[in-house]
């Protein structure tokens, strides 16, 4: 069960207050990654990115390591975690990648489509890692315009 407790405050950006955005996806470990890393590279001025996964497994699949690196976005030291772990009441954005309908008490919601590259070829996962950067940027892009 997902715990609820106020907004923790949030340092500031340059373009004022950072909205909190949770990525979600199943397993935590290749798209959530993916926007988190994107969103930390482009977007830490207007946004404080974390991510989760309905269903976390162990660890990210190398190929996101891979593929990230190419566009020179390093992942950090990221462990998969579970939705139910984060706190809710501390998220202003959830971007949904799982393709599942997410509980969201009081939280906006919304619907990214993005194929699962998991077990797929490096081309895929180069294929997802574009889509995802793409809509990273437009929320970045939406979020510095104060659109979202």
């Amino acid at each position: 069960m997902s715990k609820f407790r106020p907004r923790e405050p949030v340092s500031p950006g340059p373009s004022g207050p950072r909205k909190r955005v949770l990525f979600v996806c199943i397993g935590n470990i290749c798209r959530s990654p993916m926007a988190e890393a994107f969103a930390r590279h482009y977007g830490s001025d207007v946004m404080a990115a974390s991510s989760a996964g309905l269903s976390p497994a162990l660890n990210c699949t190398p190929q996101i390591r891979t593929v990230m690196a190419e566009k020179n976005v390093d992942v950090g030291n990221h462990l998969p975690r579970a939705l139910d772990e984060v706190d809710l009441g501390n998220i202003d954005l959830i971007v949904n990648m799982s393709g599942f309908r997410l509980p969201s008490p009081g939280v906006r919601v919304i619907d990214w489509k993005v194929e699962d590259p998991i077990g797929a070829s490096d081309e895929v996962y180069r294929r997802v890692r574009d889509d995802i950067e793409s809509k990273v940027i437009q929320l970045v892009l939406r979020l510095r315009s104060g659109k979202d």
